[in-house]
């Protein structure tokens, strides 16, 4: 009896030690290692989102940024100026508007961008304390703690970042987040 038991012990030994050297294995190909919000998903700054940067001129935008977009149209808006939507899998991302030098109106070469703005269902969110929160996401706790700094009723801001935000039943919504150039302060010549 004692060599059946010590055989058994020694087969469900083996049998324990064979399944965790498969479930560590198996766990480092099929859960990788949790990375940084900023290393895995596209976030806004107050620079841009990832390679698309505030003040890019428009002559040197990628046709695509991998994870980002795989395609953009420009159009021309009477009052807005150039217009660019950003899609990845025929889905609009995010929407940047471009303006001329205002030395040099007209001049292509100069067309840059100065706003981006992300739009809902955009896989773009802003990184807040290593969580990425996207348009439509629940920042109640955000406002309440005042991690979000108030400009006014509806908009907040976030290391130079835009946030617009809703409110309705004590719930502080997502509606916006934005990039835009700092306004310089300019005297004629």
């Amino acid at each position: 009896m004692k060599k059946v038991f010590l055989c058994l012990a020694g087969l469900l030994l083996a049998v324990t030690a064979q399944a965790a050297n498969m479930t560590s294995a198996m766990a480092n190909d099929v859960f990788p290692t949790v990375v940084a919000v900023s290393e895995s998903a596209p976030s806004i700054t107050a620079e841009g989102v990832g390679a698309l940067k505030i003040d890019m001129k428009l002559n040197a935008l990628p046709k695509s940024i991998s994870g980002l977009y795989d395609s953009y149209s420009v159009r021309v808006d009477e009052y807005e100026g150039h217009i660019i939507t950003f899609t990845l899998d025929g889905v609009t991302v995010l929407q940047a508007y471009a303006r001329y030098d205002q030395w040099d109106v007209g001049n292509d070469e100069t067309l840059a961008i100065y706003r981006i703005v992300v739009v809902k269902g955009s896989p773009v969110g802003i990184d807040i304390k290593g969580k990425l929160y996207k348009v439509g996401d629940n920042v109640s706790t955000l406002v309440a703690n005042k991690t979000l700094k108030r400009v006014d009723a509806t908009t907040y801001t976030y290391r130079d970042v835009k946030v617009t935000i809703s409110k309705a039943n004590g719930v502080s919504t997502i509606t916006g987040l934005e990039a835009e150039t700092k306004e310089v302060e300019m005297e004629w010549p």
